[in-house]
Parts: structure tokens; C-alpha cells; sequence
């Protein structure tokens, strides 16, 4: 029962009931349909004003079930223009030839015996479909995934992460695939080709788009100095640890082996702990710093955005990324700290930003697991406060 109550007491807070409006607007859209889900509104919100005024609720009730509704209404709509503006991309490029435009911020060559072992990740920037006679222009922001076997390589071996590149007359989507979960991935479509006839284009970029351009060329650059200096097992650790660079090579299986083994594969994963041990380390040294407590903060926030550029991401990596900044933030700002409320938070943006991520295993699991360790630890923190009192 004493469970049950402190349970309830944090979780009817207004940032956690806007998270669960979110989220049952989210499944709303995706399992019910359009006219069952405003009856079904209409109906909560009509129950809930004649309840209050038979005073059977109180006024605070009303406002968090307010608060819910505006959840459920962000949810829904939010969820109906991301599908809306993925389908209708495909829609207009489905059996159809186009032209891609977008910038290379990844590349990935493999050692395997897979056929289609080497990728290239492009952020494409705009489509040009061929309609008789006319083109037609569409503006995305959306990532396209090229896989093509090593016999290919002499035909890309002049493109590298941060080129700005025209693939010319391929068909993008040949029929429809797993559409939910290419949403979730910010992902238009996985193309396998073996042959690509490709332009590099100099191209002026905004201010911001700039600056991510040169994240990617520094993250590279970086990489390569570092694979000169580090060989075998070694490096393959570093990529996966502290730039969450998946390898598909010989020591990339061998590691996995061992970790097998000891039973610590979870280690390899890109998560949140791996963030948390470096910043750690960053602390502990600046403990024999003496300079300002304040400014250590700022220092450690500063290195944390970035590393946090400068590697590959994960949801589970995000999700701490996010909360550390949070954290030092309400630190420096002298603000109380409530793990499950920032987690709740973190949680509510990820989802804002990309409704289908909800349907992601790692997603439910990253912030599920967190969420439970986070609220055993409020529950043995208020017990040792009641123990002192």
C-alpha cells in the first residue's frame, strides 16, 4: 500500500501525465481510428467536467487531466504529420526514377563475407523525380542507407564523409517496406545496389549545416589518426566504446566472442554508460583542479556536447546525454533534482521529436530500465530520510 502511494505521489506531476497523454495519443493514431479517438476525447473530457462540478473531483484533478488531454492532442497530431510527410514521400517516389541530393556524414566499410558488406549514409537534402517531361522537387531531411559489395569500391572510392553528392536515375522505393519502423529510424529507404553513378557537387551550406559539416570532417579525421596509432582488438574496442562505430570485421567478432564469454555484452552496446564513465573520469580529474566549482561544471558540460558530437548516437546514448545536460544545468542553476522528472522529460522530447520511436525495443527498454532504477532509488532514498527523522 506504501508502494502503491509513493508511487502515485510521483507520478501525478504535470510532466508525467503530459508524457502518458502523449503516449496513449501516439497509440491512438497508430491503433485506433480517427473518429473512435475524438469520441473517446470528447467522452474523457465531458465525464471529467460533470464529475467536477458534482464535486467529486477537485480542482487540481481537473487541471492534470487538462494537462493529459493536451498530451494526447500534441500526441496525435504530432504522430499524423511525421507518418503524413513519410508516406507522402514515398507516394510520390514509389516505381519512380529520381535524383538524390544530400551530404555523406557516414561510411562504413566492413571486412565480412556479406555480399552487400559496405554502406554509405546519406542525409538527403532534396529528391528530383521525373514526370515526363517535368521534375518535380521534394525537400527532405530524411536519411537514405546505400549497401553495395566490395567489387564496387573502385566507384566510390572518392567519396568521403561531409561530400556533398548527386546519385543520378536510381529508382529509390521499388515497394513498400516496414514503414513504422524506417519512421522510427529517420530513415526513407534501404537501397542495395551494385553500381552507383554518383557527382560530387561544391555546394554552399547554411551557418548551422556548416557546423555539422565540420563535426563530420573532425569525427573523421579524428578516426583515421587514431586507427594509424591503434591496431587489432584494440581498436575495434575504441570504436565501439568511445565512438560507438559498429565494426562487422574479424576482432569485431572475436570481441563479441569474449564478451560472450564473461557474459558482459551489454558493454559493446552504444548506451549511457559509456557517456557516465568518461565524464566520471573528467570529474575525478578536475577534483585536483583548483579553480571554481562552477566552472569545473561548465568545463565537463562543454567537453560532454563535445564528445557527444564527435560520435555516433544511440537512444540509449541520447537519453543520457540529455539528462547529464539537464542535470548540470539544475546544478549550476542551484535547482532541485528529481531523477524521475528529468527522466520523464528526456523521454517526453524524444518522443516529441520522433513519435515512432516508441515502437523501438531499445527505446522501450532504455527508458523503462531507467526509470524503475531511478524510482528504487528514490524509494530507499526517502526510507533513509525517514529512518533520520
Amino acid at each position: 500500500m506504501k508502494l502503491k502511494s509513493n508511487f502515485l505521489k510521483i507520478q501525478l506531476q504535470p510532466i508525467a501525465i503530459c508524457l502518458l497523454g502523449l503516449i496513449v495519443g501516439i497509440l491512438s493514431y497508430i491503433y485506433l481510428e480517427f473518429y473512435t479517438s475524438i469520441i473517446l476525447l470528447l467522452f474523457i473530457c465531458f465525464s471529467l467536467l460533470v464529475l467536477f462540478f458534482l464535486n467529486k473531483i477537485s480542482f487540481k484533478m481537473l487541471i492534470l487531466f487538462s494537462i493529459y488531454n493536451l498530451g494526447f492532442i500534441t500526441g496525435y497530431i504530432r504522430t499524423y504529420i511525421v507518418n503524413k510527410n513519410h508516406k507522402d514521400i514515398i507516394e510520390k517516389t514509389i516505381n519512380k526514377t529520381a535524383n538524390i541530393y544530400g551530404l555523406v556524414y557516414f561510411k562504413q566499410q566492413n571486412n565480412t563475407d556479406n555480399f552487400f558488406k559496405n554502406k554509405i549514409f546519406i542525409k538527403i537534402d532534396k529528391i528530383s523525380i521525373k514526370n515526363n517531361n517535368n521534375k518535380e522537387i521534394i525537400n527532405t531531411n530524411y536519411t537514405v542507407k546505400i549497401n553495395y559489395p566490395d567489387f564496387n569500391l573502385n566507384n566510390l572510392n572518392n567519396i568521403t564523409e561531409g561530400n556533398y553528392i548527386k546519385i543520378k536515375d536510381i529508382n529509390l522505393i521499388k515497394k513498400r517496406q516496414n514503414t513504422d519502423f524506417l519512421i522510427a529510424q529517420n530513415c526513407l529507404c534501404n537501397l542495395f545496389l551494385s553500381k552507383i553513378d554518383y557527382k560530387i557537387i561544391n555546394k554552399k551550406f547554411s551557418f548551422l549545416r556548416r557546423i555539422w559539416l565540420k563535426i563530420i570532417i573532425t569525427r573523421q579525421n579524428l578516426l583515421n589518426r587514431l586507427n594509424k596509432k591503434l591496431t587489432g582488438i584494440t581498436k575495434t574496442l575504441f570504436n565501439y566504446i568511445f565512438l560507438g562505430i559498429p565494426e562487422d570485421s574479424n576482432n569485431a567478432n572475436k570481441l563479441k566472442q569474449y564478451a560472450i564469454y564473461w557474459g558482459i555484452s551489454h558493454y559493446l552496446a552504444r548506451s549511457g554508460l559509456h557517456l557516465v564513465m568518461i565524464i566520471f573520469i573528467w570529474s575525478l580529474l578536475f577534483r585536483f583542479v583548483p579553480i571554481r566549482y562552477n566552472l569545473k561544471k561548465i568545463i565537463v558540460l562543454f567537453l560532454s556536447l563535445i564528445y557527444g558530437f564527435l560520435t555516433i548516437k544511440s537512444i540509449s546514448f541520447n537519453r543520457a546525454f540529455l539528462t547529464i545536460i539537464i542535470y548540470n544545468i539544475c546544478d549550476l542553476k542551484k535547482l532541485a533534482i528529481n531523477s524521475i522528472h528529468v527522466i520523464n522529460m528526456v523521454c517526453f522530447v524524444n518522443l516529441l521529436s520522433n513519435p515512432y520511436k516508441l515502437f523501438l525495443l531499445d527505446f522501450q527498454l532504455s527508458f523503462i530500465l531507467t526509470f524503475i532504477i531511478c524510482y528504487i532509488r528514490d524509494l530507499k532514498f526517502r526510507a533513509i530520510l525517514t529512518q533520520k527523522t
